[in-house]
């Protein structure tokens, strides 16, 4: 399994009217979601994008779907609590576990010294599901539709990347809050309607 995969399966799975998060410089490469409106990409590893979304998905119907990798969680684990006691079942994040922080340094990450992440998470309160096997086909990406369909948050999904290579290009990508407040206050009239 290797991200582009996840992406393209993800990018035949989500609505257009969903807001999709997709955090970290490798992710934004492989990402698939160019033609969503709601897709925001945030490459600065340093802000807590969970606290951000959490309040977005307080404030909004609309699903919002956050996409990281295992070292951007473990780095603000303290923000699951938060979405684990907030009860948003508009709150998606998957997680690619790759266990290392970049794929130019190939040192292991913290997440891969946990014993159980499913665990660690399902503890805090979060259901927590793995979706590694739903990207072989698109029967199984119609299966995993149907999941996400009936599913309620606030939600973790772990997918497991075992091939790591990338296949994107560098994108140029645009960051700015502003846009993205603009799109949120955007969604949040259409909600009142």
């Amino acid at each position: 399994m290797n991200r582009r995969r996840v992406f393209s399966g993800f990018s035949k799975v989500l609505s257009e009217d969903d807001i999709i998060f997709c955090i970290g410089k490798e992710l934004i490469r492989e990402s698939k979601f160019g033609d969503f409106e709601g897709v925001c990409y945030f490459d600065d590893l340093s802000i807590d994008y969970f606290a951000l979304a959490l309040g977005i998905s307080m404030g909004l119907k609309k699903r919002i779907f956050v996409f990281c990798e295992d070292n951007y969680l473990i780095r603000y684990i303290n923000s699951m609590v938060q979405i684990s006691v907030s009860g948003c079942t508009n709150f998606y994040l998957i997680v690619l576990k790759t266990g290392s922080y970049t794929n130019e340094l190939k040192i292991p990450s913290l997440s891969k010294s946990i014993r159980s992440i499913k665990g660690t998470l399902f503890n805090l309160g979060i259901l927590v599901h793995d979706y590694s096997i739903y990207f072989d086909n698109i029967q199984s990406i119609n299966k995993l539709k149907g999941i996400l369909n009936k599913s309620l948050g606030p939600l973790t999904a772990l997918i497991v990347i075992d091939n790591k290579r990338l296949y994107g290009k560098d994108l140029q990508i645009d960051s700015n809050l502003n846009l993205v407040r603009d799109f949120i206050l955007k969604k949040v009239i259409e909600d009142k309607n």
